[in-house]
């Protein structure tokens, strides 16, 4: 019935397309959007002794598909983009010390920096691998989560970044818990830390405030640039 009221109230050239083929006897489907949601729009023709006499239209409601199929286009597209960042500090830092650019008191520290970055990689490839769980439907691992704990872990990473730039970053705040997917969590901080580094000027600041007040749990983060 939902369908029959979109047709009946809501007509376009796509979708009179359609029924102009159904009308010379060929299956016809659009996708359109009405107030907000996304509709397929499937047209057949109703054949008697051989001869169209008629047009079935049927509407069918994919906005949650849709928008579903968006967010994981969106996610698979940010984390290809985040696998380039780790690979190119792995990538600088072996080289200077390939090269023996390094200090021999410094080599620790760059060793350091490797690991992070390859746990991180790591991190992403995992994320890949249950991405393509949910076209088995099969849903993400949820547990609760510390804000402050994963803060702290994506500040650790960010470390060398913000030390190019001189760029000192402040954890305060209670755990705020929450339940949730915990490496989805981890990549939204991560974004959001990221971005108030690289868009951060010289010697600026960055403040992470992590809180739960009257049942609402609040992240926060600040930033000079």
């Amino acid at each position: 019935c939902k369908g029959q009221n979109i047709l009946t109230v809501y007509r376009s050239t796509a979708m009179q397309e359609i029924i102009d083929k159904a009308w010379l006897g060929e299956h016809g489907e659009t996708a359109l959007q009405i107030s907000g949601r996304e509709y397929r729009l499937s047209a057949s023709p109703v054949a008697s002794d051989g001869e169209t006499t008629g047009v079935c239209m049927l509407a069918f409601d994919i906005t949650d598909r849709a928008q579903a199929e968006r967010m994981r286009r969106e996610f698979t597209a940010n984390v290809s983009h985040e696998l380039k960042t780790p690979l190119h500090s792995i990538m600088g830092t072996a080289e200077l010390m390939e090269n023996g650019l390094v200090k021999p008191e410094d080599a620790q520290h760059c060793i350091g920096s490797i690991r992070r970055e390859a746990q991180h990689l790591v991190a992403l490839v995992n994320d890949i691998i249950r991405l393509s769980q949910l076209d088995e439907n099969t849903d993400f691992p949820k547990e609760y989560v510390s804000l402050k704990e994963l803060s702290e872990e994506v500040v650790s990473v960010l470390s060398d970044a913000a030390a190019d730039k001189e760029i000192s970053v402040e954890i305060s705040g209670s755990d705020a818990v929450v339940f949730g997917v915990r490496r989805l969590i981890y990549e939204i901080i991560y974004n959001l830390c990221d971005n108030a580094v690289k868009y951060n000027v010289q010697g600026g600041s960055v403040k992470v405030v992590t809180e739960e007040r009257d049942g609402i749990v609040r992240l926060t983060v600040s930033d000079t640039g």
